[in-house]
């Protein structure tokens, strides 16, 4: 009891839920927010308002911005691959199917494919 009590004393606010049936399969939810009476904010600050803990605002925000960068930044790397690994295999088509032809190869389309990966960098 006393280890709820303490939790719940962390607690900025409380809340109260009530359920009202009004039909066979429906129901009226009411949802109220309550200032806690019993908030600590001592001890609210000492386990979540310390720089360190990974609770504080700003060190949240900073963790969010880091993990949505390295997201975005391994996302673009990925793509880049990708369209670099297309092209080779574009280039590699173009080539093998030049040489099947006559035995003469296709240069145009070489310096294409290497104008647009020079525009893309």
């Amino acid at each position: 009891l006393r280890k709820k009590l303490e939790e719940e004393s962390l607690w900025t606010l409380k809340s109260c839920f009530n359920f009202y049936a009004t039909g066979m399969e429906t129901v009226r939810c009411t949802v109220n927010f309550h200032p806690n009476p019993g908030f600590d904010f001592e001890s609210f600050h000492n386990n979540f308002g310390n720089p360190g803990s990974g609770y504080s605002l700003t060190e949240l925000l900073n963790n969010m911005e880091d993990e949505v960068e390295k997201c975005v930044n391994r996302y673009l790397w990925e793509e880049a691959a990708n369209r670099r690994a297309a092209k080779r295999q574009r280039r590699r088509r173009t080539a093998e199917s030049a040489s099947d032809g006559d035995g003469s190869e296709i240069s145009g389309d070489n310096d294409t494919l290497e104008e647009e990966e020079e525009e893309e960098e």
